[in-house]
């Protein structure tokens, strides 16, 4: 019988306390009062960030399992890596590294399409980070977060009067060596900004404001570090990694058009997957040009539908024959620029995920920016 009598003092005390609780807010009057929407500001602040906190928890623990899984099973054994002997490699070197590929594609199943496989391998560049103190690098060097170094009358984008997150700049003459086809300018500077407090996906037209890429192509020696703006949000400020460039060998993507014009069988899916997970993949992957490492599946499609008024994200009511129309140019799209959850960056896209800049083909031979579609993904 002593429970009830327990529970029921537990009942009266909380009721008394509320009550004095109650005459002690009447009794302070206007000024508790006022204080209320700063309480409930800051409540809201400590919920942000903690909420921010589990997901970049989970997406930590999502890595691990996925580490620790590919591990029992088949070990990587195919290097996509493309070491120079001192330096960038030469073309006898990429040529090698994108045979010792489509030998391995023969070895698994994949004969049939070695072939047309060998024809769409390209290269691509690969970032690698180190956390550094801003002040170490030079004036107009590459490097992920941090702040960028502009030419004098280049303002910091803003969206909706908000200031951007600066995710890279990119010195175009120190990737030219591992750029052989010249798909990028050989020189200038590439800016990469992105709302990252929202974190806009890139299915909705609407998102087109979320994000941009700066072409500039002066004389570097007038580059000054910018002064990062009052109001950038804390969630857009990312540490400064000095950037390190390499080459790779990139393979299309399972969900691709490119894959899927090779038309593989049921068994040829299976071998086409296993030499995927064979490739040698060292996370995270930042990467210029090439193919992407997608989460969710293709992106070339979402691209030149939301870029040009269609939205993925549900049904749109779109006419089928300007649709039809539309994807005469999917293949268009190709990867610019890809930035991946970081530590060392302090990036975390939704869970673990990846943000993708894209860019049509014609735009990046005429050296138009201004077109850029973005994409996230995530687990």
């Amino acid at each position: 019988m002593n429970a009830p009598r327990n529970n029921n003092t537990v009942v009266i005390v909380l009721v008394v306390l509320a009550v004095v609780a109650g005459a002690a807010l009447l009794c302070c009057g206007g000024g508790v009062l006022f204080l209320l929407p700063a309480v409930q500001q800051a409540r809201e602040a400590m919920r942000r960030q903690q909420a921010q906190n589990n997901l970049r928890q989970i997406g930590e623990a999502l890595k691990q399992y996925h580490d620790t899984y590919r591990k029992k099973g088949e070990t990587p054994t195919i290097p996509i890596g493309v070491p120079g002997e001192d330096g960038p490699p030469s073309p006898e070197q990429v040529e090698a590294a994108k045979k010792r590929v489509i030998d391995q594609a023969r070895q698994v199943g994949l004969a049939r399409v070695a072939d047309q496989l060998a024809g769409v391998l390209t290269t691509s560049i690969r970032l690698k980070t180190e956390a550094v103190t801003e002040g170490k690098l030079e004036v107009g060097s590459s490097r992920l977060g941090g702040t960028p170094d502009l030419p004098p009358g280049m303002s910091w984008p803003v969206c909706n009067a908000v200031p951007m997150a600066f995710m890279a700049q990119i010195r175009l003459s120190e990737v030219a060596a591992h750029d052989p086809d010249a798909r990028l300018p050989r020189s200038g500077m590439l800016y990469f900004f992105y709302e990252a407090q929202e974190q806009k996906w890139g299915f909705d037209p609407k998102d087109r404001d979320n994000w941009k890429v700066i072409y500039h192509d002066g004389d570097p020696g007038t580059l000054q570090p910018a002064e990062l703006p009052a109001n950038l949000p804390e969630e857009s400020r990312f540490r400064c990694c000095w950037v390190t460039f390499s080459t790779e060998i990139s393979v299309p993507p399972y969900e691709s058009v490119t894959v899927e014009r090779l038309r593989l069988s049921d068994t040829e899916v299976d071998a086409y997957v296993a030499l995927l997970d064979a490739l040698e993949r060292h996370e995270p992957i930042h990467r210029l040009l090439g193919y992407p490492e997608p989460i969710q599946g293709d992106m070339q499609e979402e691209c030149q539908f939301a870029s040009n008024g269609v939205n993925t994200g549900g049904s749109n009511g779109e006419n089928e024959a300007r649709l039809a129309d539309l994807k005469k140019g999917i293949t268009d799209w190709q990867l610019l620029l890809q930035i991946d959850s970081d530590d060392s960056l302090g990036t975390m896209w939704g869970d673990a995920g990846r943000i993708y800049f894209w860019i049509r083909e014609q735009d990046l031979k005429s050296r138009d920016f201004a077109n850029v579609w973005l994409v996230l993904q995530c687990y």
